[in-house]
């Protein structure tokens, strides 16, 4: 009878109000940008190869190449590098909003709070993983001369100096503003609708969300799209025989002189087919892994309430 009246006790209890703390946060976000960075693999790899390649080429024609290559390894080429990129870059973006949304301290926000939010996500995430993102590019572009993560780190401080992890940075920190500002604000703007005006509710479904984070994904993607070119090309050096300015003004005007505006969306059509499914991808995963942990922590207290009431 004790086991049955506890049991009633806890379902007829009223949930208590959970929050993550920051490493919970931290791991949800890290979750998110590892899964979504293995699912959609390929098209990173390809859109670099493409955004590099100051002589053209169609996206056909590099996915002809890496397969003869390397088969179909060729495509999650660097992907371990990758996600130890995209997995504290994705923790530390959704720690930051979700510690801004604290901050400011209401449901509804306006569409500036939204952009800005996004926009200081971008910069700390972008700014903290950068350098392994810098090895990544040039494990994807040179797999012959670079192996792995320590040799690559080695043997771009012996060439180049320990700057060089840096290089890009600048038209990075430009090109996330723009990228995550508009990718929030789109997202939050149109999930807010949605609670308001089709689910009449707090909750959004993951179809929904991912509905949602593929139109924030193309949007913020094609703003920001010229700026990840430059920064790509910058990251290559001189391996790519592009032949670059070190500065994000000189680069800019060097791809437009031999390139025109075309070079600065080169890659954006594959970049799309990546961007709309890895934005719903991370959205939705961050949601339901977050989700997971609340109700974690509810049925713990309400275990832990339980006791207690019981003693």
């Amino acid at each position: 009878m004790a086991a049955v009246a506890d049991a009633v006790l806890v379902a007829t209890s009223p949930a208590p109000k959970v929050e993550l703390n920051a490493f919970e946060n931290l791991l949800c976000g890290f979750v998110t940008g590892t899964c979504t960075r293995t699912l959609t693999s390929p098209f990173d790899v390809v859109k670099i190869l493409l955004q590099v390649n100051a002589k053209g080429g169609s996206a056909s024609e590099t996915i002809a190449k890496l397969w003869r290559e390397d088969g179909i390894k060729a495509f999650w080429r660097g992907n371990f590098v990758g996600c130890l990129n995209q997995g504290p870059q994705s923790a530390l973006k959704f720690l930051v909003l979700e510690n801004l949304k604290k901050l400011i301290g209401k449901e509804q926000l306006s569409g500036g709070e939204r952009a800005l939010m996004g926009a200081c996500a971008g910069i700390v995430s972008q700014t903290c993983v950068y350098p392994v993102e810098f090895i990544h590019t040039r494990i994807l572009l040179d797999p012959k001369k670079y192996h792995g993560i320590f040799q690559t780190a080695s043997t771009i401080i012996r060439e180049e100096g320990i700057t060089a992890f840096w290089s890009g940075i600048a038209p990075t920190i430009a090109g996330s503003i723009p990228f995550e500002g508009s990718q929030f604000f789109t997202y939050d703007t149109l999930a807010q609708l949605y609670k308001e005006k089709v689910a009449h509710s707090q909750t959004i479904s993951p179809v929904a969300n991912c509905a949602i984070g593929a139109i924030a994904g193309a949007i913020s993607q094609t703003v920001a799209f010229p700026f990840d070119v430059v920064r790509k090309r910058m990251m290559a050096g001189q391996k790519m025989g592009g032949n670059l300015p070190t500065t994000m003004g000189g680069a800019f005007k060097q791809i437009y002189q031999n390139e025109g505006v075309g070079g600065f969306f080169k890659g954006l059509t594959v970049n799309m087919v990546k961007i709309i499914p890895y934005s719903a991808l991370q959205y939705t995963i961050f949601a339901e892994t977050k989700k997971a942990v609340l109700n974690y922590k509810i049925q713990q207290a309400q275990a832990a309430a339980t006791t207690k009431k019981g003693k």
